[in-house]
């Protein structure tokens, strides 16, 4: 009996031990944004737009959420923060992930503004800041959606999975 019960643990450690859960998006934000056709779709989902602007037959309206501030608290206390450029840093930010309905509102790679800040040339002191504008644009003909843009905002889906070390090279 103790042979099977340590065989098993053995087995089972094995299979656990080379495997990590890991978020995959089952729907894309761009996926999600594509399924918006029609005005009435986008005021059922959004409600009415923050501005709305006419140019000739097309028509812009504007979903601003602001602007968002991201800092980067990472960089605070590593031993390797001043190897990493502002790109870099910020670039976990900046993707939005999110497990809910609900859309992940986060600074984008654009729009920006960013600050770097030292005390002293120590990279534990260092902290790295970006503003970001978030908003959703769509372009409309009529009553259909000809195009669409966003910025730090992510309406992706999520889910977490379970992939063994192999499959993530």
């Amino acid at each position: 009996m103790k042979v099977f019960s340590a065989l098993a643990l053995i087995a089972s450690l094995a299979v656990v031990g080379c495997s990590v859960k890991v978020l995959e998006a089952t729907t894309t934000h761009k996926q999600v944004m594509d399924q918006f056709v029609t005005k009435d779709q986008i005021i059922k989902k959004f409600g009415l737009p923050t501005s709305k602007k006419t140019e000739g037959e097309y028509e812009e309206w504007l979903y601003d959420y602001g602007t968002k501030t991201v800092t980067d608290a990472a960089a605070v206390g590593s031993s390797y923060a001043g190897t990493r450029s502002t790109a870099s840093v910020l670039g976990a930010a900046v993707a939005g992930r999110t497990t809910s309905g609900n859309p992940a509102v986060v600074g984008a790679a654009t729009g920006g503004a960013a600050s770097n800040s030292a005390a002293n040339s120590s990279a534990k002191s260092r902290t790295i800041t970006q503003d970001f504008k978030t908003f959703i644009k769509f372009t409309l003909q009529g009553d259909k959606v000809v195009t669409w843009a966003s910025n730090g905002v992510d309406y992706s889906t999520y889910q977490k999975v379970r992939k063994r070390l192999s499959e993530l090279r």
